[in-house]
């Protein structure tokens, strides 16, 4: 319970600074059927972004979250109409039914790991958890996959590596191939991503055993760094 604690608090001081490491809390609570030992996590997490952010809620006279609205206006998440978010999900419904979808399906994947998730690999649930989330919203900007980057260095699953590789080619190419860029980069990855997990449960199946994602079953668990039997 007091790692757990810490590690609430450590998750709280990352999303106070940015906000994009909450997309990890999932993963964290891979496995977990306890409520308290959710609490447990969830709570200093909280309690650390309040009082992080409390100073600044005295202080400010306007939004404390500064230009964040205006930044998802700009960027095109509050309209999925006006750029390239949600790119893959507009190929197949409405634009208008985009934002509903993504939430939706962030559910249902937090949902998945939270029921499925393997406690001792947390980084493998926060690793579906957080490529899921860059493929529904195909963002343009490719620094907010170095967190996808660390994750695959945790967890050895390298096709998630494509998403990463998206991110960059949208920022770079997008006034060279016009509006198709964005589509066919993270279409490109996802489908990375499905060979490698049809690959992943064919190996399973020949083996006559499930294969776990991440280190192999002789890496250390305990005692030693994880990267050390990383693949």
């Amino acid at each position: 319970m007091r790692r757990r604690a810490l590690g609430g608090a450590l998750f709280g001081l990352a999303i106070a600074a940015k906000l994009l490491p909450a997309v990890l809390l999932p993963g964290a609570l891979a496995g977990v059927r306890r409520w308290r030992d959710a609490a447990a996590l969830l709570l200093p997490a909280a309690a650390v972004v309040g009082l992080a952010y409390l100073p600044y809620v005295l202080a400010s006279r306007a939004s404390v979250f500064g230009y964040l609205g205006g930044y998802a206006e700009e960027e095109g998440y509050e309209d999925p109409g006006a750029g390239g978010r949600y790119a893959l999900l507009r190929l197949v419904l409405p634009d208008s039914w985009s934002v509903p979808a993504v939430a939706v399906g962030m559910l249902a994947v937090t949902a998945y790991v939270w029921r499925r998730g393997d406690p001792r690999q947390p980084w493998s649930a926060a690793l579906l958890v957080t490529g899921t989330a860059f493929l529904l919203m195909t963002p343009g900007y490719s620094w907010y996959a170095l967190l996808l980057i660390a994750l695959v260095a945790l967890d050895g699953r390298a096709e998630w590596l494509g998403v990463a590789v998206a991110g960059a080619a949208a920022y770079v190419s997008v006034r060279a191939l016009g509006g198709a860029t964005i589509p066919v980069a993270y279409g490109l990855a996802g489908a990375a991503v499905l060979v490698g997990w049809v690959l992943r449960r064919r190996a399973a199946a020949r083996g006559g055993r499930g294969v776990a994602p991440g280190p192999p079953p002789h890496a250390p668990r305990s005692g030693q760094p994880m990267w050390n039997g990383s693949p």
